[in-house]
């Protein structure tokens, strides 16, 4: 009973914390303006896309994107992608004021023929702590980011953060503050530390963190598992007050950043047996 209270009250305690990074003054950096312009833009696009499209609708959004856009560097971000996106769709906004009828944004979809090839993909995936030393390269770990960024994010905020840790002597020293780093047979070539950026979210929005973080990272270990990379995620949600400052210092992560979750990948040569999952008739429900 009593060791249930200390486990409640130390959750009580981070929550209050993050509600803290919620409220006090924030740390106003180009990235920070950029997710704030980001969720604007998407909710201008949403409605570009309405059939018939309001003019002069979330005409506060569009003033607040203005003002936003007015605070971010344009030399450092002219290249930036997701910065241009948003450049665009106000531009779009803008014109379809004055333009007289709705016009048709919509694009052709993909279509794929066959969809139990990436059904298979899917279930192919399987938590493995057996790898091998062959080196994961740069490339393909810049490339799987990229891809995991394609996840989809609260209002379009984007702030999933990934540290890539591929430092054996690193990845060392924090295993003692990692309770799931440990049982691996030949240690860890790669480790990720999945992060969120809090700045962006109301109080009220704060447990969007751990959405937006998870869609992020599962994207992630599917995008390696596509390049024959196996992985497995490491829980890190009861960590203490200390072993987050001791991850947080090693990685010089801000305090405005939770850490979220720990992912280990490695080529393997050995894999274990699948776990079977439940039936569908205990997960799943159809309503007609």
């Amino acid at each position: 009973m009593f060791y249930k209270l200390r486990v409640y009250l130390r959750e009580l305690k981070k929550s209050s914390e993050q509600i803290k990074i919620s409220l006090k003054e924030k740390k106003c950096d180009d990235l920070y303006y950029l997710s704030k312009l980001a969720k604007c833009c998407h909710i201008l696009d949403k409605g570009c896309y309405t059939v018939p499209f309001e003019k002069k609708h979330s005409l506060s959004i569009y003033n607040e994107a203005k003002r936003y856009i007015e605070k971010i560097d344009y030399e450092k971000n002219r290249n930036d992608s997701c910065y241009n996106w948003c450049v665009k769709k106000i531009k779009r906004y803008e014109e379809m004021q004055e333009e007289m009828s709705s016009p048709n944004l919509y694009v052709e979809p993909v279509v794929y023929k066959d969809s139990s090839v990436f059904d298979d993909f899917i279930n192919s995936f399987i938590s493995v702590r057996r790898f091998s030393d062959k080196t994961i390269s740069n490339d393909i770990i810049k490339q799987s980011i990229k891809t995991a960024q394609s996840a989809s994010s609260s209002c379009f905020r984007q702030t999933p953060r990934c540290y890539a840790i591929k430092s054996f002597d690193l990845i060392k020293k924090m295993t003692p503050s990692i309770a799931g780093l440990t049982g691996f047979s030949n240690g860890v070539p790669l480790l990720f530390c999945i992060t969120s950026d809090l700045r962006s979210y109301d109080c009220v929005d704060r447990d969007l963190a751990y959405i937006d973080s998870t869609l992020f990272s599962q994207n992630l270990v599917l995008s390696l598992r596509a390049k024959n990379i196996y992985s497995v995620f490491l829980n890190f949600q009861q960590a203490s007050k200390t072993d987050i400052s001791i991850i947080k210092e090693y990685l010089k992560i801000p305090e405005y950043e939770k850490i979220i979750i720990f992912i280990a990948c490695g080529y393997s040569d050995y894999i274990s047996e699948k776990p079977q999952r439940l039936d569908f008739e205990k997960v799943g429900k159809i309503y007609e």
